[in-house]
């Protein structure tokens, strides 16, 4: 990993790096997380693809394109995981916008910056349906004028 390269960790006081968390987890590796491209190794055992730890899913993805390369296995070649179950994929986005509300969403920007919508996205209501299912994973440009408030549901 390339964060902790040359790192002694004989010596304890190493021990505490990444606020003490293991960087196997998804996006604990400082914000990231962690890429079999950037790692030799990565562990891909079964409770890890269970919990879709991408990089063990990513790992594993990587192996299976690999022990088939030579087969010509047409049906690996058109598969695509993401386009068969397109909604689990997306599904914690879309709770995440729900759950954050459109009270700040910026529904004009939204329209003025994403003019090929306009005979689509015509109120403020449709602008907020369209940035949910379709807009924020086409990556349009949009805004929100308040910041989202975890604290009603998560307690410390």
């Amino acid at each position: 990993m390339t964060k902790y390269q040359n790192i002694d960790w004989r010596n304890k006081s190493n021990w505490g790096c990444n606020a003490r968390s293991s960087p196997q987890s998804d996006l604990t590796y400082d914000g990231i997380t962690l890429d079999p491209l950037e790692v030799m190794f990565v562990k891909v055992k079964g409770f890890l693809l269970q919990r879709n730890i991408t990089y063990s899913l990513k790992a594993a993805q990587y192996d299976l394109w690999l022990e088939n390369e030579t087969s010509r296995n047409v049906s690996l070649l058109l598969s695509n995981k993401y386009a068969s179950n397109e909604f689990s994929y997306k599904a914690p986005r879309i709770l995440v916008a729900k759950a954050r509300g459109s009270s700040c969403f910026d529904a004009e920007f939204y329209r003025q910056r994403n003019r090929d919508l306009m005979d689509m996205v015509n109120s403020d209501t449709t602008a907020w349906q369209h940035y949910t299912f379709y807009g924020q994973f086409e990556r349009r440009p949009h805004r929100f004028l308040c910041s989202m408030n975890y604290s009603k549901y998560f307690k410390n």
